[in-house]
């Protein structure tokens, strides 16, 4: 999205413009316009009016009343604003000023939030201040979550840092507006910054019926936390399989992709290789020909390998000691890891399975983000309107399986006015006291390379305190499975019209 950028100037000066300005038209697209006389400002405006008809649509006009006969925009600081409603024309498209040091108290929120379910016809600007580096987190993730239209940057500004997280986060990006036009060389350095969006989403991965790209598995293998728990869970279930004296150790991995895995696997039995038997059955066309090349260079051709779907042959539950798949969605169950394992179901005395367990977590937020489907997302903007509750839990062994499984949550609304969706994610003990997670990234057992499932649904409007109900279900029809849930009287995803996770 290309950058516009902004000039601050008295009507007093305004008139010298071409004088002093004289690349406005190149480089600024929003002129600030400071009533400090009425009778100057008149005159400057209709200046500005007759100058160029085009430059209209950018003008921000500051003015205490109306001046009439012309079609502009409004400017009111936010204490006027709430205090003094009567200046809200519906007529009128006007901004909204708040200085930044508004944003350090949640009343402040409240009293705009309400406001603006009030009036609709309303823009955001924020205001920066030099104290900026106080600014509570917790209260400015709420604010990011607003539509900001322009920020302006005072003269003495000492820092841009706080500009910089709207410019990263907010949704659309803002303007900057500069107090100084001799500040130009800097606006036009800001301008010319590229922004990736921290924000992006994609369709949920089916492995079962479609073949992951080696691209995808090269991502997955960055996530080193992954593979780092995982071999710490192997470490740990071998040991606890010795001890049982076992005269062969039989291993199972099930979908190894490129073998990140199974080198991990390696890499501890290696020195035993006498008490232990591999197989790897991987289906995906596409890894075969690695795991054949490294099977023969680096595991001296000791895994024996099938290339198969593990629902195509009979009996291949056998007498493993160890079963092994890491075919965790980003809410657990999503790529059906429970009834690919589902005939290991009955406990067997020396059977481990890993991952062991694993947990779905949901979670009502509010994001300006626009999506209609579920869908995987990284999100840098949003606020939580409640603390994540569990959803269901998922065991291996699981004797008592079923495919199907129903919820019904009720969450208490903190603080938000709105909620756009659940966000979803899930928490998993691999063995023992070996876990991970894709939820709190400050956390060792956190990983990367899952991003939360997000479930939205029409946005509504709600209070601080109401109960936020939803009923969530997991429903299965032939080789087809799909979450339905329903809140505030609307059921989404009925049917699996959105998204359905096939079997075959």
């Amino acid at each position: 999205m290309a950058r516009h950028n902004g000039l601050v100037v008295c009507a007093s000066s305004f008139s010298t413009i071409d004088k002093q300005y004289s690349q406005f038209e190149q480089n600024f697209k929003l002129l600030y316009l400071i009533n400090d006389n009425q009778d100057l400002f008149e005159n400057s405006l209709d200046y500005l009016l007759n100058k160029d008809p085009n430059w209209n649509r950018y003008t921000i006009i500051q003015t205490p009343t109306p001046v009439k006969d012309h079609k502009v925009e409004y400017v009111f600081e936010f204490h006027e604003v709430v205090s003094k409603p009567e200046l809200t024309n519906k007529d009128i498209n006007f901004y909204m000023i708040i200085d930044s040091t508004i944003i350090n108290s949640i009343e402040n929120w409240h009293k705009f939030n309400k406001f603006k379910r009030k009036f609709k016809d309303y823009s955001l600007a924020l205001k920066l201040s030099n104290e900026d580096d106080q600014i509570n987190k917790q209260y400015l993730d709420l604010w990011l979550t607003e539509a900001i239209s322009f920020i302006y940057v005072p003269n003495k500004i000492k820092s841009f840092e706080f500009f910089k997280i709207f410019q990263f986060k907010s949704i659309p990006i803002p303007l900057l507006i500069m107090e100084n036009a001799k500040d130009h060389e800097q606006v036009c350095l800001i301008k010319s910054q590229h922004r990736a969006s921290p924000q992006f989403y994609l369709k949920p991965l089916q492995p079962l019926v479609e073949n992951l790209s080696i691209g995808i598995y090269k991502q997955f293998e960055k996530d080193q936390t992954k593979y780092n728990q995982f071999a710490e869970a192997f470490e740990l279930a071998i040991n606890d399989l010795l001890l049982k004296k076992i005269p062969t150790i039989k291993i199972l991995l099930i979908g190894p992709g490129n073998g990140k895995l199974l080198t991990k696997l390696w890499n501890i039995i290696k020195t035993n290789l006498d008490k232990f038997e591999i197989d790897a059955i991987e289906k995906n066309p596409i890894c075969i020909g690695d795991l054949k090349d490294k099977n023969k260079k680096l595991w001296k051709s000791k895994i024996q390998l099938v290339e198969d779907d593990l629902r195509n042959l009979p009996g291949s539950e056998g007498d493993y000691n160890l079963v092994i798949s890491e075919l965790l969605g980003s809410f657990g169950d999503n790529e059906l890891c429970p009834e690919i394992l589902a005939q290991f179901n009955q406990p067997k005395p020396d059977l481990i399975m890993i991952p062991g367990d694993y947990t779905s977590y949901l979670q009502p937020i509010f994001t300006p983000v626009k999506l209609n489907t579920i869908a995987l997302i990284k999100l840098t903007n949003y606020y939580p309107n409640s603390d994540p509750q569990p959803v269901w839990e998922w065991q291996h062994p699981e004797p008592h399986f079923q495919s199907t499984k129903s919820k019904k949550l009720t969450f208490i609304n903190r603080y938000g006015y709105k909620v756009s969706g659940f966000l979803g994610w899930f928490n998993c003990t691999l063995y023992g006291h070996i876990n991970i997670q894709i939820h709190d990234d400050q956390a060792k057992d956190y990983c990367k390379s899952w991003f939360p499932i997000y479930f939205p649904v029409k946005p509504k409007h709600v209070k601080p305190g109401d109960n936020l109900v939803v009923e969530f279900h997991r429903k299965k029809r032939d080789d087809l499975i799909w979450y339905e849930y329903e809140f505030q009287g609307k059921l989404y995803n009925q049917n699996g019209c959105d998204y359905l996770m096939h079997l075959s």
